[in-house]
């Protein structure tokens, strides 16, 4: 007898986020230390999102899942574009990144909505509506608190490139990149690229979404440009290795 139909794996099916699966073992989903960080974070990040919290479980999966892996890789974890921090705090509390002495998280954002001063029209459009519904409140300080108890995570408010001068980052074993438009993700993997260890993932939250063929012709052209493939993912992500 096939052995997963014992555990009713077949029927653990996940339909949110744009995709669904079917007759897919999703059972990390209900692991104990996933569930817990999942649900602390979701839980929290209801400040920042009036009309529900998305289940992007998935997404949250393989961002923990890159983290992990760079544990294995020198250097700290930076975030660009975060928001609640939905990703980096499930991250921070599956790791107990608070533990982890020598790894520092960077964490950078304006926490005052998008920056449109270098959109195109369609990026725009999409900043505009971002910038009117989940980004419309000021939530720099209960992320900031909440936050605090991870001692080794460093907020970084401004506007990207150049609020990366105000960090002091010398190698990097996890990127995750999600700025919602081509002009800053371009200038920031730019900088930050020559920092990434060899073999440290980057996470692209934008990568796969058609509203954002922008994005994604902007890292196909710069993934080219060091020899390298990017990955797509079904949850609308992208991974990159250096």
């Amino acid at each position: 007898m096939w052995p997963f139909k014992k555990k009713n794996y077949y029927k653990m099916d996940y339909k949110a986020d744009g995709f669904a699966t079917k007759k897919q073992a999703i059972g990390f989903m209900n692991s104990t230390a996933f569930k817990e960080a999942w649900d602390i974070s979701s839980e929290f990040s209801k400040i920042g999102w009036p009309e529900g919290v998305p289940d992007i479980r998935w997404r949250t999966h393989v961002a923990i899942w890159a983290a992990q892996n760079a544990l294995r890789i020198e250097g700290d974890f930076v975030e660009c574009g975060v928001h609640t921090g939905i990703l980096s705090l499930s991250i921070c509390e599956f790791l107990k990144f608070g533990e982890l002495k020598d790894r520092k998280f960077w964490l950078f954002d304006t926490w005052e909505g998008i920056p449109t001063s270098q959109l195109t029209e369609t990026e725009k459009e999409i900043a505009e509506r971002y910038n009117s519904t989940i980004y419309k409140d000021d939530i720099y300080s209960p992320v900031e608190k909440k936050f605090s108890k991870f001692p080794n995570v460093r907020m970084v408010k401004g506007i990207l490139p150049d609020s990366f001068s105000k960090a002091q980052i010398d190698k990097i074993a996890y990127l995750s990149v999600d700025l919602n438009n081509a002009a800053p993700e371009k200038a920031a993997i730019e900088y930050l690229w020559p920092k990434l260890s060899k073999g440290a993932l980057v996470v692209i939250d934008d990568y796969g979404w058609n509203e954002h063929q922008a994005q994604r012709e902007m890292w196909d052209e710069f993934a080219t440009s060091q020899n390298r493939f990017i990955l797509t993912l079904p949850t609308g992500q992208g991974l990159l290795m250096k």
